[in-house]
């Protein structure tokens, strides 16, 4: 469960009760045990969990505990708490802003992902980040065959061989890769451009045109792609943006260890189109 997404902290609570019981097991993680980490009676916390009165401050606190929520997620679910008990309007609404810097500042791919620091400090990284290209190269030299071979590449992206020269010699002077030898070893393998970053949104641009390109000229590799248009709430909407998250995490501990033998580009989309 993405903590994030939820607008009820009881039902943050039965969902990581849940999840955690799904991974470590019934035996070793239940209600019973959230109960008395909470010092109720597991009739009371069920009674309160499906909607009858609350848990208070302290007993929310221990609770969490239990549960093994991260320090920013437990102050968010505590910020409901206070949010979902208060019955002041005014002190609902600055805690309803709270509650949505929160979420925003947790929206931030690079809070899921383990990835190396961005080039953003770096006074050459407009080069990089806006030439898909330097990005397309810098993953190709992760595979051996074509770090050894780095000419290759150029057959493969249909650039020409002074394009390519640039390119070596900008990931170069950004410690990108070094050389030993004639063969060419990449000492960042995993960058992010953060959301918040000046670059962010031209850079995004590049990248939907390149996939664009790609799916128009690889019809016969028949690319994955899929796109729709839906209408559901906001409550919808952060649970699904939630499962992006969730889904980053498995592909990373999926990218990490594999084996470099191809490159592939993946993007996520999630639009408000009713917006003005």
């Amino acid at each position: 469960m993405h903590i994030f997404s939820g607008t009820s902290y009881k039902t943050i609570i039965k969902q990581a009760v849940e999840d955690k019981k799904a991974v470590v097991g019934a035996a070793a993680f239940s209600f019973q045990g959230l109960a008395a980490a909470c010092g109720v009676q597991k009739t009371y916390l069920s009674r309160v969990l499906n909607g009858a009165g609350h848990l208070n401050s302290d007993q929310l606190f221990l609770g969490l505990s239990y549960l093994g929520l991260s320090r920013d997620e437990s102050g968010y679910v505590m910020l409901l708490h206070e949010w979902e008990r208060s019955s002041v309007p005014a002190r609902r609404k600055v805690l309803e802003e709270e509650l949505r810097q929160a979420r925003l500042a947790n929206t931030k791919t690079e809070k899921h992902l383990e990835t190396d620091v961005s080039l953003n400090d770096k006074t050459d990284s407009t080069a990089y980040y806006l030439n898909v290209n330097a990005q397309l190269v810098h993953m190709f030299l992760t595979i051996p065959q074509y770090a050894e071979a780095p000419t290759t590449i150029t057959e493969a992206l249909g650039i020409s061989d002074a394009a390519m020269t640039g390119i070596l010699r900008l990931l170069s002077q950004l410690g990108i890769i070094t050389y030993k030898g004639s063969r060419i070893v990449v000492l960042r393998d995993s960058l992010h451009l953060p959301k918040d970053a000046p670059l962010t949104t031209p850079y995004r641009t590049m990248m939907r045109l390149k996939a664009l390109e790609r799916l128009q000229n690889d019809a016969p590799h028949e690319p994955y792609a899929y796109s729709l248009f839906f209408s559901a709430d906001e409550d919808a909407r952060a649970a699904i943006q939630g499962l992006f998250f969730e889904f980053l995490k498995k592909a990373e501990k999926i990218i990490r260890p594999a084996t470099c033998e191809r490159v592939y580009q993946m993007q996520f989309d999630l639009i408000d189109w009713s917006k003005n």
